[in-house]
């Protein structure tokens, strides 16, 4: 009697979700847009239409990070290499040619990460308020911890979306950070339930406080021949004042001629959430590297 055969299971590759944004004219390179922690790409996706206008031929992609948005089920560890390689493995399935990479907070330090590891081609490394280093005071921004710290004390469900809302309102978060929360919210019988895995988000930002970049920035590998760019919010303390002088000093050594290609930007009146605080100012700024 012959022996069963047992099936053979291909098991699919987890690969990211995305939004994408066509180029204008003849396609020429893709435009990567990194969220935050706990954000998706669709944060992105008012901002990156007015910035990719002026760029003829360049494809925006909205990118949901691993753990947040539809990007769900990726094995750890979770951690900024593998955040980089997730989008490796993304764009080597769609034969895409990456000439830019932006990324704000947890996002900035991802971009950093994948032109560290894969520089080839990359035209512009765009950091909007993310500590390239490892920050003296390790606790992220101010709204992240007091967010992480009331999700993980949080119930399970919620009976309604406004029950999401009020219950988080009440212990004193900002309706509009609420809103940003409330699109994490699915759906779960008649319930509804807060959908990332808190225990992967936590392993990332660990990953993101002690993961020291500030060599690519400073000293990056040959094969990368573009312009870093690193834009602080005036009034956000996620770059402390000894990394802004690494910074401006790297920017400096490079408008004398000396060093890696490397910009400072300070964006006036902006908080952390640059992108929502200055739109505007952020995208002139972004433009005149560009």
């Amino acid at each position: 009697m012959r022996e069963p055969v047992e099936p053979i299971v291909y098991r699919r590759r987890v690969t990211l979700a995305l939004a994408t944004l066509p180029a204008e004219g003849p396609p020429r390179g893709t435009f990567l847009f990194l969220h935050g922690i706990l954000g998706t790409g669709a944060n992105w996706r008012g901002f990156a239409k007015r910035l990719l206008a002026g760029m003829p031929g360049v494809e925006g992609w909205l990118v949901d990070l691993r753990m947040h948005g539809r990007s769900q089920d990726f094995s750890a560890p979770h951690t900024l290499a593998a955040c980089a390689d997730d989008l490796r493995a993304l764009v080597e399935e769609r034969g895409a040619k990456v000439t830019h990479v932006l990324g704000h907070s947890f996002g900035g330090k991802v971009a950093l990460a994948y032109a560290q590891a894969f520089p080839e081609g990359l035209e512009r490394v765009l950091v909007v308020d993310s500590h390239p280093g490892i920050p003296s005071v390790q606790r992220g921004s101010e709204t992240t911890v007091q967010v992480m710290e009331l999700l993980h004390a949080a119930p399970p469900s919620y009976p309604s979306r406004d029950a999401f809302t009020e219950h988080f309102v009440s212990r004193g978060l900002d309706k509009g950070v609420v809103a940003w929360l409330a699109m994490n919210l699915a759906a779960k019988d008649d319930t509804f339930v807060f959908r990332l895995d808190l225990t992967a988000i936590d392993a990332m930002l660990a990953d993101y406080l002690t993961r020291d970049l500030f060599p690519f920035v400073e000293s990056p590998p040959a094969a990368y021949t573009g312009t870093t760019v690193i834009v602080k919010g005036e009034r956000s303390p996620t770059i402390d004042a000894e990394a802004e002088a690494r910074i401006v000093g790297a920017a400096t050594r490079f408008a004398h001629g000396h060093g890696p290609h490397v910009a400072f930007e300070r964006i006036a009146g902006a908080g952390h959430w640059v992108h929502v605080d200055a739109p505007d100012a952020l995208r002139e700024a972004l433009a005149r590297h560009l």
